[in-house]
C-alpha cells in the first residue's frame, strides 16, 4: 500500500509540474508515468541499499530510458518527457537544509548540504546522460547493416 501511495503521489506531482510548464498533453501524462516509475525505483533502492547517489543515478537512468522510448513513440523531443520526470528526484531536502543552516549561521553544515545537493544533481545528470548515450548507440546499431560484395560480407 505504501508503494502504491508513493507512485500516485509522485504521478500527481510530476503531472502538475509538467502541466504548469505547458507541456503537450501527451507529455504531461507520460512524463507523470515516467517520473512515478523513477520515484518508485528510487524508493525501493534507497530502502534496500541506502546509497543515495547510486539510487539517484539508477532512477534517473530509468527515467531517461522511458523518456527516450516515449519520445520515439510520440515523435517528440525526449526532453518533453525527461525534464518534468526528474522533478521527483530533485534534491529539495538538501537545498532546504542548506538554506536553513545558512540562515542560522551553521556554515559548515550548510556547505555539507550544498555539496550533497551538487553530488545528487550530478548523479541525476549522469543517469540521464547514460540513458541518452545508450539510446543513441542502440539507434546506430540498428542502422548499420552489412552490405555484400561479390564473394564476401563486409560490415
Amino acid at each position: 500500500m505504501d508503494l502504491f501511495l508513493e507512485f500516485i503521489t509522485s504521478l500527481i506531482a510530476v503531472m502538475g509540474f509538467a502541466y504548469s510548464f505547458s507541456a503537450p498533453k501527451v507529455a504531461v501524462v507520460f512524463s507523470g508515468i515516467s517520473g512515478a516509475i523513477g520515484w518508485v525505483i528510487y524508493y525501493i533502492l534507497i530502502n534496500k541499499t541506502g546509497n543515495l547517489y547510486i539510487c539517484n543515478t539508477i532512477a534517473a537512468f530509468i527515467i531517461g530510458i522511458l523518456g527516450e522510448i516515449f519520445a520515439r513513440k510520440f515523435r517528440m523531443p525526449s526532453s518533453c518527457f525527461t525534464i518534468p520526470s526528474i522533478l521527483a528526484l530533485a534534491p529539495g531536502t538538501s537545498i532546504f537544509y542548506m538554506i536553513t543552516y545558512l540562515i542560522s549561521n551553521h556554515r559548515s553544515l550548510a556547505i555539507e548540504k550544498m555539496l550533497d545537493a551538487i553530488v545528487i544533481s550530478g548523479s541525476i545528470s549522469f543517469g540521464i546522460l547514460l540513458a541518452s548515450v545508450w539510446s543513441r548507440s542502440l539507434k546506430r546499431f540498428k542502422k548499420s547493416k552489412p552490405y555484400r560484395t561479390k564473394d564476401k560480407l563486409i560490415s
